[in-house]
């Protein structure tokens, strides 16, 4: 930011962010698919709904809708402490059951 390159920073982190989410979920949906993870229906639809938020936090920012600040902070936290913490935890006994590391 010092340097006058944060704008480009921040847009490479979200799209960086928006890829990884893309793999993640798509990695993880794969997974529930083969070992037939019963509460898949129901992970897919927060797996839809963080993507649709992480697309539209980069569609405002390339618009210079918004400044990230707290949205992004405040979205990150949310997906943390209620969906890796939280719903993540449900699946991976699941899996870890099923002999996937």
């Amino acid at each position: 930011m010092k340097e006058g390159k944060g704008k480009e920073a921040m847009g490479k982190i979200l799209k960086d962010l928006t890829d990884y989410t893309v793999y993640h979920f798509s990695t993880e949906e794969k997974l529930f698919e083969k070992h037939g993870y019963p509460e898949s229906a129901r992970h897919k639809k927060e797996h839809e709904d963080l993507t649709k938020q992480v697309l539209d936090i980069g569609r405002k920012y390339n618009a210079g809708e918004m400044v990230l600040t707290m949205d992004l902070m405040n979205f990150l936290k949310e997906w943390l402490n209620n969906h890796i913490m939280q719903v993540d935890k449900k699946y991976s006994t699941f899996l870890n059951a099923k002999g996937v590391k």
